[in-house]
């Protein structure tokens, strides 16, 4: 078996304990990724738990909720105001308004169209 002068030189380097290929870079430029982070600010790498009042509404929350919900069963307010679709309640009254006047059903010319028929 026959090697060349640069097999040689890879199983010497491995032997000794080295990388094999002396072009490469074990110690290569480091790039910090994270530099402009803060960790205190930021909160990374922090080992406190949160505080098992985060994950429970409030009590004011909980009145603010009921509320809502008294006012969408009573029909005051609807779901397009509680997803957000309208801002304002007195825009879909006022549309309500025009809908509930009473209206003719007949014009009166009926009879004529009839007619023509």
């Amino acid at each position: 078996v026959e090697l060349s002068a640069r097999q040689l030189e890879l199983i010497r380097r491995i032997q000794n304990g080295a990388y094999a290929h002396p072009e490469f870079d074990g110690n290569a430029e480091y790039i910090d990724y994270f530099s402009g982070v803060n960790q205190e600010i930021s909160g990374l790498g922090s080992d406190r738990y949160e505080p098992k009042a985060r994950f429970q509404p409030s009590k004011w929350e909980k009145m603010q909720v009921d509320r809502l919900l008294e006012n969408l069963e009573k029909g005051q307010i609807n779901m397009d105001f509680l997803t957000g679709k309208i801002r304002d309640m007195n825009e879909v009254r006022r549309k309500n308004k025009d809908s509930d006047k009473p209206f003719l059903l007949w014009k009166g010319d009926e009879e004529d169209e009839l007619n023509m028929r």
